[in-house]
This record gives C-alpha cells, structure tokens and sequence, in this order.
C-alpha cells in the first residue's frame, strides 16, 4: 500500500521532564498529544503508533502530510505549556506492508517496510520546529495553492542527498520551512545520515518553487504552475501580479547543467542581435546567472509544445493537415534563420516546437531550447560583442559530439559519433514533418517508412530531409518551407508534366503506328499495286496525327489551366498572409507600438500594399516625422527648428553635443568634450548652450558660431544635470559627487554650492527662476526639495519615493513623477497634494509639462507604456506611445531619461536605444477633419458625386415628447431637424447655403441638394441649389412621415420610403408620382415601439432595400418595374445597419455583438459564408466605390475597415473616445473612395482621408 508516513519527536523530552519534574512533563506531554491527535483528525491523518513522546502517523495524501505538519508545528508554539515544547517532523511516501500479530491486548497490525525506516531516518535527522521530506511528498505538496498558513509565506528548500544508515540508495532531504520560525538549515551529518553533496554543488541548494510563491528578486512574478522537470532543474509558469502578464522560468539546480542555461541565453543574443525579434524563435527576456536561484525567464505560448497542443486539439490527427504541415514550414523558416548566424539547434523534436494561438492567424510555430546549441564560428559571437563565463565551451567542438539531443530524432552520423552541424538539424526536422504527417508523434524513421506516407510530393520532400548521407541532404530548411509551402503548385505541376508525358507517349506511339502503315503500305503497292489502298492508308494516317495532334493541344491547354489555378491560388495565399500580416500591423499602432507596427508593414509584399497600407504607413511618418539615430539628451530651440542633443554612448560622437536641422534631420554642428557628454541645456533666446560630460567638466558654448565661451571642471565625478535660469544669467549643475552648484554664465563664476551628501540626478529653475528643485536620493530613496535660487536655502521637502519633476508655466504647482509609476501635482507654496494617478507600472524616469500647462509628458521604461501625454487637470491619459526593447540591453539602459515639449508644445522628443532621439506629434493626424456639427446628435452624412460637398442631418436640441434611438444606415428620427452643407476639403460651413430644416437629405447627380421637410405634419421634401440654398422643386411628399430618400442614376427620378412603409417614385423634372409600392409593413409605424425603417439604395438608383428594426427580414424592390425583386430572410437577428453595393450586387447587415450577413441579391438563397471576424456591437456599414471592401462603425467613434472577401480587419481608425454617447451611426464613402466621412450621435462629423483607392483598384486590373 502506498502511503504518506509522518514521524514527530518531542526534542528534549527527557530533559524538560526533570526540569518540571514528573507530574508537570507528563501534563505537558497529555496536552501535546491532545493537540497533535485534534490536528491529524483536522487533516485526515491517522494515528498508528504512540511513541511516548512522539508519534507515527499515515496519511493517503502528500499535501494533507504538509499541510498537518505546519499547523502542528505552529500551533504546538502557541500552546500555554510550562516551558517551550519543540518538535521535529520527518516525512516521507513510499510502499508499506501491513503485518497482523497477536498482542496481550489482541490482535493489533502493524506497519513494516524500508519506507518506514526512512521516515523515521528523515525525522531524526531534523532539529526542533523542522520538517524534513522527501523528494516524493515535497514534490506533490508544493504544487498545490496551499502556499500561505495563518498568512505566513512558506519556504520549500532543498538540502542535497544524503547517505542513510542501512538504505543503499542516496536520499534526497528537502525542508518545509516557516520563515522566522523554523530552522533552514541542512541536516548535519551524523552516524546515521551523512551529506552526499559533492563540492561545489552547495550553490544550487536551498531555495524551491512552489505554486503560490514569488519569486526571489523578480518582485511580483508568482509561480502558477510546474510545467516540467528535466536533468537542469525545472519549468514553471509565472504570472505577474499587476499586469497579468504570463512567462515561463527555467531554474537551474545542477551546478553542470547551469552552463546550458548559458549556452541558451548566448545563442538567442546572438539570434536577436544579428536577426532582431522574430516571433518563430522562442524569446528570452532576462536571466540571473549570478546567485542561486538560476533562472531563465522566456516566453510563455498558450499553447504548449506540439504534443500538448495536438492532445487539447483531440489529437494529431484530427488536426488538419495542411494546419499541420504549414506549422513544420514555420519551425523550418525559424531554423533557417538561426543556421543564418551560425548556430546549430541540436534537439529539434516535438517537445521544442511551441505553439502560441493567434486569434485571426491560427496556430504558430515557435522554436525554442537552445540549450545544447552550439556556434560553429567565434567570430560570430564576437562581431556582436557577446561574451559570457565559460563562452568557449559553447562554441562547437568538432572533436566532440556531447549534447547530441533526441535519440528519437538524431541523424544517424550523430549516432556513429561525428560532431552535429547543420544537415543533422535538417534530419532531426525531417523526423518530425514525418511523424506530423502520420499524425503519430511517437512513429520512427524505419525501413518500408516511405509506405506510411501517401502523398508523392510529401514523400520527396521527407526523404530529402532524412537522407543517410548528409552530403546528399537538403542543404537547406528555408528550402524545405518553400516545398512546404507551395505543395499545391507542386501537385499541378506534377500532374501537369504527367499529362504532357502521357501526351507525348501517345504521340509517339501513333508515329510508330504510322511507320507500321507506311511499310504495309509499301508492301501493297509492290503486291497489290494500288493506289486506292495508299490513297485510303493516307488519308487515315493524317487523320490519326491530326487527333494526336488534338490531343496534346488539348493536353498542353490542361496543363495551362492547371497552372493558372495554381497561381491563382498562390496569389489567393499572399492576399491571405498580406491582410493577416496588415491587420497586425494595425493592432500594433493602436497599441502604440509603432516601431512594431512599421516592421510588419515593411514585411507586407510591395505588390500587394494597397490603399490602406499607405494609410497605415502615412500615420506613422506624420506621428513620427523624424528619428535621429546614434543621438540622445534632445532639447528644443525656442523656435523649434533646431534640435541639440549629446551623441550616443560608444558612437564616433559619443563626446560630442550636435546641433540639428529638424527640417532635414542633418546635423549643423558639432561641440567637442573629451568624454562622454552627460546633459545639455540652452538658454531660452538660443544663444547659448552649456553641457556637461561623464568627468564633471561644464562647457558653455556660443551656439551660433560653435566657439567655446568658457569651461570648468565643475564636478569631480559624473555631471548628471545643468540648467540655465529662465533670464540665462545663471546656470545650475548637479553630479554624482553630491554638489548643486550654480554659476553665472557670463564668466563661470560660482555664485554657492550645496552639499547633499548624496547622489544627485536632476536640477531645474521655475519659470520665474527664483526657485530651483533639486532630485536626490536620502535613505535608499528619492527625494526633491525647492530651494532659493539665489542662496540655496530650502524652502520645501516633498513626499519620498519622488523621481523627477517639473514646474507648471505658473509656477504654482509642480509634477512629480514617482519610483511606484504614480503622477502628483503639488502646491508649489504649501507643498499639499492636488491631485495624483496612476500612470505607469514601472518608476517614471521624466516628466515635462507642455508650454501651455494643459497637459504632461511621462516618460518609463521600454517594454511598458514608454512616453504618455495626460490632461493636467484630470489625469486622463491623452495618448501614449510604446517600443519594443533592443537587444538585450538592460532596463536602466532602456529607461526614457530625456523627454522635451517643443516650444510649441505639438512636439515631443524623446530617445531610445533603439532609435535614438525620435520626434512625435501627439495625437497629429492631417488627414482627419472633425466637425462639431450638432449639439444634441448628428444623424446622417453623404457626400457629393464630386466629392466637393459633404450634407449631414442632425438635431441641435432633442424635440419634446420624442425618443432619442440609436440607430443605424439611413435610419432617421422623427422631429425638426436641421440639413447643413460643409467643405468636404476642410470641413468648414459652406456660408452660401444657408442652414435648411429638413431630416434627411441626398446630393442629386449635378450635385444638388434634396432635402425632406423635417416638420411631420408636412412630409414634403424639396431640391435645394448648394451655392445659395435656394428652393427650386418642391414635392407633395406623402401621409407618413419620409424616413429616406435617394435620386437615379441619371438624375431624372427621386425615390422616397416613408414610416407606412410606402415606396415612392417621383419624376424630379415637374415632382409628379410616377409610381408607388407598398411594402410587407402596414400602417404608421410612428406609433410602434421601434419607429424606423433601414433603407439603403444601389448607385443607379434602381434597387431599394427596405428592413424595419425588429422584422427579422428585409425585401429588395426592383424601382424600375415597381416589383418585388427579392426577400431576405435574416434568421431572427436584429440589425442596426443596412448597405447596399453601388453596382447593386451584395447588400450587407450588421448588428449587435459583431453579428453581420451578407447576401448576392441575385441569388439570396442562403447568406454568403463570410462573416466579419468581430465581436463589437455595429451601428452602421457602408461599401467601399468598388465593392471590395467594407467600413463599419462601431462605439467610442471607432471604424473597422475589412476585406468582403475573406472577413479578415484591415485596419481602425479612431475618432475622439471621450464620453459615451459616441457612437457611429452613419457613414459614407466618396465616389472616387479618397475621402470617408462619419456621423456620431455626439453631433460630430468626421472627414477622414484614405488616399486614391480608384487609382489603385485601376492599377491591379
């Protein structure tokens, strides 16, 4: 029987029974036992044998055993005994045997087996208040959430392996520890148990993970889950308890194995520094090499490995086997580019393939463990300048074969010895796309493996990979992804050839036929001598070669078409990778991550980038208009033409500060330091520029003509600050070495100097530059103090734990920036609070306020929000902008330290490692016109057929009595509204066109105005001229109220559907009705629940789609004839928006909770298949000019453009989030597709422009 066997001893029994003397030790032993027998009961134990001053008890579950065993320990402390009482605890699980025997009393069992030697071994070896385990019970019990007992943090620790008298086998000792309450700390050796720890080995003992703990100095990384063990240590699953972010650990506890975890982090820096980040390689994101506990943080996949991500998938072979096929193309591309920089994996298998889940991508391939890696050339390592303790040992060593991976997978030249390189990879890859294709992870390369694969093509391409001889391999894995890749081009070409040779067979064979003819034919001329036999014979000849002739034409047409299909679907699957590759784009912008974004764009196919790439693209460069690499330390010129900034450490002007023509992004000139400059500043008339280096010397420099004006060794250590007072006649410097000085700039005079003590990092003057703050650290802290600007003396001490800070334009507050991320306002006078936030999760580095003193710039680090600009007053984030790290540069060396409005305040510059110094314009987009058009809510928006004018209806004050609804398409309100006219160019009022009241409104073909008469007793529309917004027609209109209208094609007819679901055509010549049409709905709707009708109407005005909210279906109706053209049924959905193409081919529907349909008009049966690929509520959707795209709108201003074809996003654009009544509920799309314009029930329209999308659909035809 398998149990959990527990052993505690009373320490010092005998002795404390002398000491109370016998009556007092056996009560205090009574209540002992008493509370050891309540606490078993509590956990389930059960009591086997009373030792007299200890037990021997069994429980069915490791974590019961553990859980027992602190609880009694804690409370055994808390009893009120006479004297302490201390117990230690061994446990241990293992196999029992049950043996029955006669006693005095009966028959009694008793338990027996080595499993109860070793525990009762285990429990002498502890001292008081110790638990000792063993390997089985401490691994079971730590990975359940049972961490935190009466809210203490428990400690799981290994103590090495121990000899134990009598056991042949070494033992592994481990302790369950309280912290401030148990010992921790290793047995000592005694007779009966001795340390079997070689030397050396002591560094990776003690410390263990557990589900529930933090990790040692990786603050608020929790361990959730132990995801595997191996001969190195462990794998755990890590959450981070702010940002809910998961990565996976790998701890060390063999000191041998400890070079592989190096051997790891060596290979994927030199993979990231040569490659960049690439998503197919498994990433690593920090590491701790230099004190136990060793660890790796990496990449975590939601996935798992293959293995675990095929089990949850139902199997490998219920997966698709194109899905299967495209993840091995992946894992090749990945290998293929880490054979690029000369690294060999050595253990591709299953378990090293991870998987990561993309929403819109599907399942990806990731490579990973690089841990028995090797580099065949140094020279790689050292051209990145990558060194780490024992590096030779990772560089191939072709005498040696050690760390050789998989035996399921080795090459078999890997088998007789030979050192690995890059074809054993290929093999090893090879193994798996068989064993992929089979759907069966467990298969072997054997002989007769061939039959297993069905596939021709597929089998080619294994065969080429596990080739026995690694001369005749496929030299290369991207060679393998491209096969991969392109197996369908492959099949048809294949067949292709096929049907060619079978052609040509046949016409061979009937030209031998028909030398067979010729010969009988001879023959029968010289006996028969007749030339009706040869003239027959001949004729039939020339028919056969004509049919073979026929024939492979016919051949060659096939193989022609075969080809074509191919292609088309190649291009099928760039279109598909292209969108994917744009939609991650997009995601990455509206992060704000737009370094990550312009990478995926650049990797778009330039034949494929269409108008809403250069959308993308064109935001980048106008939020970003100029990086300056290899700079850093930016500050404006007080014209903001010019930026200074100090060169990048180890650049060629790494000691020199530049001057920079933000025009051009060139530099003008150049000051001269001997060693790295540290901080620049500039005095606000721009005539002069002070900066100070790394040894503490302060230059002051003419910045106009570049001569030196005066300098001085200021500091004896690093110069870390400088500071000119607002009028330029004095400069303030801070340094390492604990001074803040000020001087004047005329002659270097020191005018006072102030001792801190301390590190000191920033200094700054108000704005009237008789106060100064200055940034310190005091008792492990930071801390900022005002002081006079003119003596020194301070005035105010703020809150600790204070970073950075800057003044106000007033100079009434001051913003302060926090080592926890927090912003706080401060009173400048009294030193209260105003207001403070949240703003970052990792400390703020700078913060600057804009020159009007409406907003402030944060800066953190990178990986996080990295540059942020609020609203002063509320702090309401405003905009943010975030990069990737580089390299594996540390987190101090990523921290945005420089940050600086433009005098102007529409700028902000700031640096990064990555890119250097980068110019942004907060929330800047030219290409966006933002009318606040009504203010109570805007209904509808069309632009003219010229796209000049763009007319939009709306409400300025809700009419009394009427429902506010949300609505979608044409959809409008009943009540007075207002028809206005703007520039579509710049969204100004057209001043000639005087406001008209009507509800909705259309352009007419020369671009006049229709408008209908928003007064319900009246239901009249009329034709308004734009320039003067005089009347010229006026209609009768109808007994409903008009809820929409639209004009023809050719400008002769206007078409209106009313509340009683009346459709109306009108002769727009003299305004009579030409026809009528009555739809499915009946009646005045205006006194129904929901009052309105979606309509929308083809380009030409020939087809009209009517759809009441809540009908659950909606009609099309042929205008010309008068006639029902068809009815659609839209499977119980409620719908929001409704559009119609201009060629009057497809009409779409959207709705709540990304519900969308679409239908053929021409032959609606069934809805077409595709389905936008989103879950947000939709109000509103429009065609693109060409049909081929689609614009939705959606809540908090926000517009999703999409492919019609395959549903996939292509992009967002946002309007302004503020407040919640904001949603989109009309849009509309000019006829030459450059500009799109929306209407928010906020009352605000926007213009946006997207650039000439006719231009580029005529450019692909």
């Amino acid at each position: 029987v398998l149990k959990v066997l527990v052993f505690t001893d009373i320490v010092g029994s005998t002795d404390m029974k002398q000491r109370l003397g016998d009556a007092a030790g056996a009560a205090a032993i009574a209540e002992h036992d008493a509370f050891f027998r309540t606490t078993l009961h509590h956990f389930n134990g059960h009591e086997e044998v009373h030792t007299g001053d200890g037990f021997f008890a069994t429980f069915d579950r490791p974590s019961e055993a553990a859980k027992f065993a602190v609880a009694f320990q804690l409370g055994l402390s808390t009893l009120d005994l006479p004297e302490p009482m201390e117990t230690r605890i061994g446990i241990h699980m293992g196999e029992i045997v049950q043996v029955t025997g006669e006693t005095r009393e009966g028959p009694q069992t008793k338990l027996s087996g080595l499993a109860v030697d070793i525990a009762s071994r285990v429990m002498r070896m502890a001292q008081g208040k110790q638990i000792l385990l063993t390997r089985g019970v401490f691994d079971a019990s730590r990975q359940l959430d049972h961490d935190r007992i009466n809210d203490l943090n428990l400690l799981w620790l290994a103590h090495g392996a121990y000899f134990l008298k009598g056991i042949d086998e070494r033992v592994d000792i481990f302790e369950l520890g309280i912290p401030n309450f148990s010992p921790l700390a290793r047995p000592e050796d005694s007779e009966k148990a001795r340390s079997a720890t070689r030397a050396g080995d002591e560094i990776t003992l003690g410390w263990r993970p557990a589900v529930g703990l933090e990790i040692p100095k990786r603050e608020n990384w929790v361990l959730e889950k132990n995801l595997g063990e191996g001969g190195f240590g462990e794998v755990w699953l890590t959450k981070h308890k702010k940002q809910n972010d998961r990565r996976v650990f790998k701890f060390c506890f063999d000191a041998d194995r400890l070079r592989s975890l190096k051997r790891e982090v060596t290979v994927f820096r030199l993979i990231k520094e040569t490659l960049g980040n690439r998503n197919d390689i498994g990433r690593i994101f920090d590491w701790n090499f230099e004190e136990p506990p060793f660890f790796i943080e990496a990449e975590f996949t939601d996935g798992g490995d293959l293995k675990d991500w095929a089990e949850k998938q139902g199997g490998l072979s219920n997966i698709p086997l194109d899905t299967r096929i495209e993840l091995i193309a992946q894992a090749a591309t990945a290998l293929a580019a880490a054979h690029s920089v000369g690294v060999i994996h050595k253990d591709i298998k299953a378990g090293n393939l991870l998987i990561a889940q993309d929403v819109e991508a599907g399942p990806r391939a990731v490579l990973s463990d690089f841990g028995i890696g090797s580099v065949k050339d140094r020279s790689f390592l050292a051209d990145k300048g990558i060194t780490i303790t024992s590096i030779t040992s990772i560089i191939a060593d072709f005498s040696s074969t050690s760390g050789t991976g998989s035996p399921l997978y080795m090459a078999p030249e890997i088998v007789e010895g030979r050192v690995a390189s890059t074809p054993a990879d290929i093999y090893s890859l090879g193994v798996l796309l068989y064993q992929v294709v089979c759907g069966d992870l467990s298969r072997t390369v054997a002989s007769g493996w061939e039959r297993d694969i069905h596939d021709e093509i597929l089998r080619e391409d294994i065969a080429a990979c596990v080739e026995g001889n690694p001369e005749l391999r496929l030299t290369s894995s991207a060679d393998l992804a491209k096969r991969l890749r392109t197996l369908e081009e492959r099949r048809s070409a294949r067949e292709a050839e096929r049907r060619s040779a079978e052609a040509l067979s046949e016409l061979r064979k009937t030209k031998k036929q028909r030398q067979v003819l010729l010969v009988a034919l001879a023959l029968g001329i010289l006996f028969s001598a007749s030339i009706t036999v040869l003239a027959i014979t001949a004729y039939k000849d020339r028919n056969s070669a004509l049919a073979a002739k026929s024939d492979a034409n016919k051949q060659r047409t096939l193989a022609n078409e075969q080809r074509d299909l191919a292609e088309q679907r190649a291009r099928e699957l760039d279109r598909r990778f292209y969108l994917i590759q744009l939609r991650r784009a997009d995601r990455a912008l509206l992060e704000g991550k737009y370094h990550l974004g312009q990478e995926e764009l650049d990797a778009c196919p330039e034949n494929l980038r269409g108008w809403e790439w250069r959308y993308l693209s064109d935001s980048i460069k106008e939020r970003f208009p100029l990086r300056v690499p290899g700079a850093e330390n930016p500050v404006f010129t007080r014209d903001g033409k010019l930026l200074v900034s100090a060169g990048l450490a180890g650049s060629d002007d790494g000691n020199n500060a530049i001057l920079w023509d933000l025009s051009t992004g060139l530099p003008i000139r150049k000051f001269k330091h001997n060693t790295r400059i540290a901080h620049n500043a500039l005095t606000r008339d721009g005539k002069f520029l002070a900066s100070g280096d790394m040894s503490g010397l302060i230059k002051v420099w003419d910045l106009e003509s570049g001569k030196e004006w005066w300098s001085i060794q200021g500091h004896s250590n690093r110069l870390d600050g400088v500071q000119f007072s607002p009028d330029g006649q004095l400069l303030a410097s801070v340094g390492w070495d604990g001074f803040l000085k000020v001087w004047k700039t005329s002659n270097g005079e020191l005018l006072f100097q102030k001792s801190y003590g301390t590190q000191l990092r920033k200094v700054i003057f108000n704005h009237a530059g008789n106060r100064m703050v200055a940034g310190f650290f005091a008792s492990d802290s930071h801390a900022l103090e005002i002081l006079s600007a003119t003596t020194g003396e301070t005035q105010l001490t703020l809150p600790s734990g204070l970073v950075t800070m800057s003044f106000s334009p007033d100079d009434r507050w001051i913003a302060t920036g926090g080592a926890d991320g927090g912003v706080g306002i401060y009173d400048t006078g009294s030193g209260r609070e105003r207001k403070s936030w949240s703003a970052h999760t990792l400390p703020i580095a700078e913060i600057e306020w804009s020159p009007d003193g409406t907003t402030l710039a944060t800066s953190s680090q990178v990986g996080g929000r990295t540059v942020a600009i609020w609203n002063a007053s509320n702090g309401r984030l405003i905009d943010e902008v975030d990069v990737e790290r580089n390299s594996s540069a540390g987190l101090a060396e990523e921290t945005i330290y420089w940050l600086s409005f433009s005098p102007q305040g529409d700028q902000i510059a700031f640096f990064t490692l990555r890119d250097g110094i980068t110019i942004w314009n907060p929330n800047e987009d030219s290409r966006r016109v933002t009318i606040d058009a009504y203010r109570n809510r805007a209904e509808s928006v069309t632009f003219s057929p010229n796209a000049k004018y763009l007319v939009t209806t709306g409400k300025d004050i809700n009419p009394p009595g009427s429902f506010d609804y949300s609505k979608g398409g044409m959809s409008r309100s009943s009540g007075n509204g207002l028809v206005r006219l703007w520039d579509a160019s710049n969204g100004a009022r057209v001043s000639t066109c005087p406001e008209i009241e009507g509800s909705c409104a259309e352009f007419t073909p020369n671009n006049q105005i229709a408008a209908v008469s928003s007064h319900s007793d009246k239901n009249e529309f009329s034709v308004y001229e734009p320039s003067t917004g005089r009347e010229s027609k006026a209609f009768m209109g109808s007994a409903a109220e008009i809820i929409s209208i639209t004009v023809s094609q050719d400008g002769n007819e206007i078409v209106s559907v009313d509340a009683g679901g009346k459709i109306r055509v009108w002769d727009l010549s003299n305004g009579m009705e030409v026809k009528q049409m009555d739809s499915y709905v009946r009646g005045d709707l205006r006194d129904q629940e929901l009052p309105w009708i979606y309509t929308c109407f083809d380009q030409a005005g020939q087809l009209a789609c009517t759809a009441p909210h809540g009908a659950f279906q909606a009609e099309i109706w042929d205008l010309g004839s008068g006639a029902l053209f068809r009815r659609l049924s839209l499977t119980g959905k409620s719908y929001l928006g409704v559009a119609m193409a201009r060629d009057g081919t497809r009409v779409a529907f959207v709705g709540w909770e990304g519900w969308s349909r679409f239908f053929d008009i021409n032959n609606p049966e069934e809805a077409e298949a595709v389905r936008l690929q989103e879950v947000d509520n939709m109000f509103s959707v429009e065609f693109s000019p060409d049909g081929r795209q689609l614009v939705t709108g959606h809540g908090r201003g926000t517009i999703k453009f999409w492919d019609i074809e395959t549903g996939q996003q292509l992009m967002t654009i946002n309007g302004k989030p503020e407040g919640m009544n904001t949603r989109v509920v009309d849009l509309a799309w000019s006829f030459d597709g450059e500009k799109l314009a929306s209407a928010r029930e906020d009352g605000t329209i926007e213009i946006w422009k997207l650039g000439n999308l006719q231009e580029e659909a005529n450019s692909e035809q």
